[in-house]
This record gives structure tokens, sequence and C-alpha cells, in this order.
């Protein structure tokens, strides 16, 4: 096949004669007689006088309208009012004592806060960090009816025998 040698082709195959190029202005020119043919002088189309001076303007009242935009600041007295009395009748709302609601303890189980001191594993000390000197009261302690069975099962549980015992 002739394909398969096409990568070895040195010359591109066209061919014109010599000294084609040298006349060929002229050759057309000589075909061609300006002077003697019907095609007009002016081509048909004028440009008025000033027409390029004056159409950037002409565009952009094109454009742009002869109307003059109303430009409406931010930042008027009316819109400050208008946000200020918005601003207030929140915090006022905020503010009002209906909003504040005190939690009440008195009807919190015993039972439900030894299930969530257990749950949490907080320890003693932790709880004794958050009490103060005047909410340890002895008078509070001295109501207390512990019977002799759970102080020794209390003991037991939370500390040695060891530790406990007197020389």
């Amino acid at each position: 096949m002739k394909t398969k040698k096409i990568h070895n082709i040195e010359s591109t195959g066209f061919k014109t004669p010599s000294g084609y190029f040298d006349s060929l202005e002229k050759n057309i020119l000589d075909k061609i007689d300006i002077e003697n043919t019907s095609l007009p002088k002016k081509t048909g189309f004028d440009v008025p006088d000033s027409y390029l001076n004056n159409i950037e303007d002409t565009i952009s009242e094109k454009v742009f309208g002869k109307k003059k935009i109303q430009v409406v600041s931010i930042f008027s007295t009316k819109n400050f009012i208008y946000t200020s009395s918005i601003a207030a009748a929140i915090i006022l709302l905020i503010s009002l004592s209906i909003f504040k609601t005190q939690p009440s303890f008195g009807n919190l189980d015993t039972e439900s806060v030894k299930n969530y001191i257990i749950s949490e594993s907080i320890s003693p000390y932790e709880i004794g960090s958050l009490l103060n000197d005047d909410e340890l009261n002895e008078k509070e302690f001295v109501d207390l009816n512990l019977e002799n069975e759970s102080i020794e099962a209390y003991l037991l549980n939370n500390f040695d025998i060891e530790d406990l015992m007197i020389e």
C-alpha cells in the first residue's frame, strides 16, 4: 500500500509556474479596469457629521433613559426608630418576670435522687464540696433516726474492718 510510506514524502505535491507570484497583482489589475467598470464610486453609506463625537451620550440616554434614579438611604430616622422600637420590645419581653421560672424541688423523690447519684457515680467528696458550712448543721443530722443494722451495713460496705478496729 502507498499509505504506509506517507511519512517519508518530502514534497507537498502542489506546483506553480515560475514567476507566477511576481506578476499576479499586475495580471489581476489588468483584468479589472477600475475606471471603465460600472462599479459605483461611493458606497451609499454616509456617516452624519459629529456622529461619532456624540454616540456615547446617545447610547447612554437610550439604555438608561432620562429618569433619575431615586436613592433611598438605609440609615434614615424612620428606619432607625422602627428598628429600635422592635429591639426595645424584644428586650422588654425577655426581661419580664413571667418568663423567669424557678425550679421547685418539693415534688422530687428521694429515691430518684439516690438513683441519679448512683447512676452518675458521684463520689461523697464531690457532694461535700457543693455544701457549705451553713448547710452542714448538727441540727440536720440529730433528727435523723438510723438503726444499728443500717450503720453496720454501711460500714461493712464502705470501709475496711481492719481500719476500724481499735487496738
